[in-house]
């Protein structure tokens, strides 16, 4: 079984749980024994980014009778609180994308949500649930460094934006002042929320990107992730590495895979969030719970898992195509 993974705008697009569902990808084949191709002696393209060239090249192996996937980051509701015009034009990426995703022969989601939007767009293809995964080397290497006495750190990965959640942050970084509230990722001026009106708060960080993320796992004692929506949510698996805590808001996404008060907290307001911050902190065996079943549940999406449930996915949809 040979595949051709394509991303396009791979050399623009640097960061994001896009860039790292690709380079998951391409790992979760290497550990199901599926062979990584570059050129056009493949049976199967996956398409990884919903651009227009993506599109022709589909259509191009089409006519050749090369099965094609498309994964399915990229929805009109993750978009729509990312960019300041992403509202204005959800309703017209939301029919681009059914245009672009009814292209292939298959779908491959993170997650069962995600699945369900697509059908609500009209989209008839098969789609299959497949975690985005985490590098078990990632698994493998996550150790905590924390020593006795070091500052207790409340920490959240991802794009500083409204989507993500960083108002109910910022507001819970004025409510624990006695604690440092440390956001890391990639700031973008005149796209994503302005965060020079929060940097007034003492107690609030904001490093913008960082090259390796590991470090900075290192130094948190609670992973608080209030984002209002996501396809998945790859950071929650990197955190659960590290063995952290969870505190997520209560959406869709999350339904069956993160479980209120074993491997999580689940909250819907900022009141919510301080109530779950305020038991982690009091609760030691509350807080070791959480850290041992959010580790659990990493290794559940390791991508030696996920590599073996590709090539399954992969073999089905290469015997639907072959017998159409």
């Amino acid at each position: 079984m040979k595949v051709r993974i394509h991303m396009e705008l791979k050399n623009l697009i640097k960061t994001g749980g896009v860039v790292t569902a690709y380079h998951n990808r391409m790992k979760a084949c290497t550990y199901g024994g599926i062979e990584i191709v570059d050129g056009n002696d493949y049976d199967i393209l996956q398409v990884e980014f919903p651009g227009i060239g993506s599109l022709l090249l589909s259509k191009s192996a089409k006519r050749r009778g090369k099965a094609v996937v498309f994964a399915t980051h990229i929805t009109a509701e993750d978009f729509q609180d990312t960019f300041v015009f992403g509202r204005a034009i959800s309703s017209y990426l939301r029919k681009y994308l059914k245009m672009i995703y009814s292209a292939g022969d298959a779908l491959i989601s993170p997650s069962e949500y995600t699945k369900n939007l697509l059908r609500k767009y009209g989209i008839n293809r098969p789609v299959y649930i497949l975690s985005n995964g985490i590098d078990p080397k990632f698994l493998k290497d996550a150790n905590r460094k924390k020593k006795e006495g070091d500052e207790f750190v409340i920490g959240c990965v991802g794009f500083v934006t409204k989507r993500k959640g960083v108002l109910t942050f910022a507001n819970l970084a004025k409510r624990f002042p006695e604690f440092t509230f440390r956001w890391v990722g990639d700031i973008r001026k005149n796209l994503l929320f302005d965060v020079e009106k929060l940097k007034d708060i003492p107690n609030l960080q904001f490093t913008g990107y960082v090259q390796d993320i590991r470090k900075e796992y290192e130094k948190f004692d609670v992973f608080l992730f209030p984002s209002y929506e996501e396809n998945q949510g790859i950071v929650l698996l990197e955190a659960g590495a590290y063995s952290l805590p969870l505190i997520v808001r209560d959406i869709p996404v999350y339904e069956g895979w993160l479980h209120d008060g074993e491997n999580c907290i689940k909250c819907s307001t900022d009141e919510d969030f301080e109530k779950a911050l305020e038991e982690i902190i009091n609760n030691k065996n509350l807080r070791e719970k959480l850290s041992r079943n959010s580790r659990k549940l990493a290794e559940q999406h390791s991508l030696e898992i996920v590599g073996k449930k590709l090539r399954k996915i992969y073999e089905e949809i290469l015997s639907s195509n072959s017998s159409m």
